[in-house]
């Protein structure tokens, strides 16, 4: 009876000490636009427990709110570790650059390796594509960073966490 509780003891230990795994954070940004004064904006992200990348969130001034996911590229990335809706690669929006690092996924990983890449979607029907560069791309998310997010809109938000 003593080997099971201390067995109970030690899986719920190991469990606890993984759930501990995910860790989040705020990005601090400043959107700009046409006909307006840059204000600042606080982004909020989450690392997912198992699996890579988490989920990313924003309010804008205006009201609207952004969700979406948000995954670091590595050389072992594959596409589906972007789920449905993904983050996007290849050809973007016309006048968002060419943020897709070429046509094709392969190109995407090569052009964001040890990146951050986001896509979020709003509930007035805007879309946001984020990009961040990691401080320190050991340390993931949880070790800063800096970058810049497009709205269909048109509006940019510069990011550092």
């Amino acid at each position: 009876m003593a080997s099971r509780r201390a067995s109970l003891a030690w899986c719920l230990g190991l469990l606890g000490a993984l759930a501990g795994c995910a860790y989040s954070g705020a990005i601090a940004g400043r959107v700009e636009g046409r006909g307006m004064q840059p204000q600042p904006v606080t982004m909020n992200f989450q690392a997912n427990r198992f699996g890579p990348g988490g989920k990313i969130n924003v309010e804008l001034p205006g009201g609207e709110y952004f969700t979406g996911r948000w995954v670091e590229v590595t050389p072992d990335t594959h596409a589906d570790s972007f789920g449905p809706g993904g983050v996007g690669w290849g050809p973007w929006p016309p006048g968002w650059g060419d943020w897709g690092g070429g046509r094709d996924f392969a190109s995407f990983v090569q052009a964001y390796s040890g990146n951050v890449a986001a896509t979020l979607f709003g509930d007035r029907k805007n879309t946001m594509r984020c990009r961040f560069v990691l401080t320190n791309q050991a340390d993931g998310m949880a070790g800063g960073g800096s970058g810049q997010c497009q709205i269909t809109s048109g509006d940019t938000i510069q990011a550092q966490f």
